[in-house]
């Protein structure tokens, strides 16, 4: 059986039962409406492209550096957002937020020693932040975010596989997907 359908039978047998994540963290796993996740979409806006002028019109550079790195930056910004709108109003800590002290204590360090920034733009006093910020840095780890879409109801067993099955890896291919590679 494929880990994309023990996933998806584990979250699907669940009931509303709590989930362990890879970093042992207790949750429980809410629907999560499309509508919601759709308007944290929206916030984040495209970039407009810079313009030149040839023959009399003006055009997109939509090839220019500068402005394909801003899109790529949008991106980002639109898939963070995305992702802790799952973490809020999916993901319920079984256990709450940790008292703060036994966490944070090492995220603090941790941006004391390397700059790492974790936690900039959050408010390191406020419950709620905290309790994202706690998601985000210590609850979730890299290989729990296909148990909380499935469990969210964001992605189906469907989805995940075609995904699975579109990613073509390191395979040689050639540039016109019309003729074979090699």
């Amino acid at each position: 059986m494929s880990e994309t359908k023990r996933t998806a039978k584990t979250i699907k047998s669940l009931g509303g039962d709590t989930v362990v994540l890879g970093t042992g963290v207790e949750v429980r796993l809410k629907p999560v409406s499309a509508f919601s996740l759709d308007m944290v979409r929206q916030t984040v806006k495209d970039p407009k492209p810079p313009t030149y002028e040839r023959d009399g019109i003006v055009e997109a550079n939509i090839g220019d550096p500068d402005y394909l790195e801003n899109v790529k930056k949008a991106l980002d910004e639109r898939n963070r957002a995305v992702m802790e709108a799952l973490l809020v109003l999916g993901v319920e800590l079984v256990d709450g937020v940790p008292p703060v002290d036994t966490w944070l204590k090492q995220v603090r360090y941790l941006n004391k020693r390397y700059d790492a920034k974790i936690g900039d733009g959050y408010d390191l006093e406020d419950p709620d932040d905290q309790d994202l910020l706690y998601k985000l840095v210590v609850a979730v780890g890299p290989n729990d975010w296909k148990t909380i879409g499935l469990g969210c109801g964001t992605m189906s067993e469907e989805d995940i596989q075609m995904e699975m099955d579109n990613f073509r890896g390191d395979e040689e291919r050639s540039p016109d997907p019309s003729t074979p590679a090699g």
